[in-house]
């Protein structure tokens, strides 16, 4: 009996990226209705303004990876970035982001991840 091996098509982390992206919509969705004391620094909204954010799905986003047309940004911890991440992304966990989003080009197209 002959055995046949399937042909199975590496889904699993351009899924977990498209989940990754909506959750960092969510977030920042959640960031922006929350009301910040006025001493505080800019709130999320100013820095990562909503409407200039758009979603895009699984295909679109490797196709601009393979094409290095964007940027990778995972969001996870140090640890689980180190654990296991999409070679060639850049690590911020999104605790660290509002301090340290200067470190990414302003100009480059940036798809974020967290899982």
């Amino acid at each position: 009996m002959k055995t046949r091996k399937k042909n199975r098509t590496k889904t699993g982390p351009l899924l977990l990226i498209l989940f990754g992206v909506l959750l960092i919509i969510a977030t920042f969705s959640l960031l922006s209705t929350i009301n910040k004391p006025a001493a505080a620094s800019k709130p999320a909204s100013a820095l990562f303004p909503l409407d200039q954010i758009s979603r895009i799905d699984i295909s679109e986003s490797k196709l601009a990876y393979d094409n290095n047309q964007a940027v990778l940004l995972d969001v996870r911890s140090q640890a689980a970035y180190d654990a296991q991440r999409i070679k060639g992304a850049v690590n911020i966990p999104l605790s660290e982001l509002e301090t340290r989003y200067q470190e990414l080009d302003p100009e480059a197209w940036i798809i974020t991840y967290c899982t």
